[in-house]
């Protein structure tokens, strides 16, 4: 954890204890925050696959987390434009991810690889400020 998260940790536990630094600190970490780079994660998805819903749900429980950072499209894979990006990313199967223009997860969705396609794309992306 770095001094500015600690000073903002603090700040938020005892309010009062830091006055004008949690004042300062807080507007900066915001300022930086809202520059940042965010994660595009697309989900493509079809209206009669059985694992579609079953790979969005986990994909929005999983990104929860990291909304400061994601940014999370959902395409139908068969509609006209939808068609043309599957083919574009050389998806055969839904649920696919693609994370920043790269496939990622095709096919019937994993908990532990999606967890950990999302937390390395953020980890790229917050390790790049």
């Amino acid at each position: 954890m770095s001094a500015t998260d600690t000073l903002l940790q603090s700040c938020v536990e005892h309010p009062n204890s830091h006055d004008d630094k949690c004042e300062m600190q807080s507007v900066s970490r915001e300022f930086s925050m809202s520059k940042r780079e965010r994660v595009h994660v697309e989900l493509f998805y079809s209206q009669n696959c059985p694992y579609c819903p079953m790979a969005k749900k986990m994909l929005y429980e999983i990104a929860g987390k990291y909304s400061d950072v994601l940014n999370i499209e959902e395409i139908d894979a068969w509609s006209n434009s939808g068609e043309e990006r599957s083919n574009k990313y050389g998806i055969k199967l839904v649920p696919s991810i693609v994370v920043n223009g790269e496939k990622k997860m095709e096919g019937i969705p994993n908990r532990a690889l999606m967890t950990k396609i999302i937390e390395q794309a953020v980890g790229e992306k917050t390790a790049h400020q």
